[in-house]
């Protein structure tokens, strides 16, 4: 494959379709996931077996890159990563990752394993007042 310079916004489809091509190569037939919010973004086909993937694009090369972490439902559904870089790929397992903390207002998963409220209502709700200079204390 030629190397082409593909705007910043658009790498994650070209990573993907060069994933695609790999795999035809490789004798899977492929699908691509049409929703951006799934658990993995190809389903492929070969030998009777059916398997998951997530691409992951890197700059550089790909033979020191081990997988990323996944989430809970990607570990349980088995998906598995295509590591894309230059014009090379390769198919790696995901690691296990640490969940997300759970809101300390509501109990829900935060979106971010740093933060301690899951959204901007829970983060006002957890927010002291704050103190009025002008109150005394007797």
């Amino acid at each position: 494959m030629a190397e082409v310079d593909v705007p910043v916004k658009h790498r994650g489809a070209a990573s993907e379709l060069k994933a695609v091509l790999w795999l035809l190569g490789q004798g899977y037939e492929v699908f691509r996931n049409v929703s951006s919010h799934g658990p993995c973004d190809i389903v492929a086909f070969r030998e009777n077996q059916i398997f998951l993937f997530d691409v992951k694009g890197t700059s550089g090369d790909i033979k020191g890159v081990s997988g990323p972490k996944a989430s809970k439902e990607q570990i349980s559904l088995g998906v598995k990563y295509i590591i894309v870089g230059g014009n090379e790929c390769c198919i790696r397992q995901p690691k296990e990752g640490p969940e997300h903390p759970l809101c300390q207002i509501c109990g829900q998963p935060c979106r971010s394993r740093g933060a301690k409220y899951c959204s901007e209502v829970c983060r006002w709700l957890g927010t002291p007042p704050p103190r009025r200079k002008d109150k005394r204390y007797w």
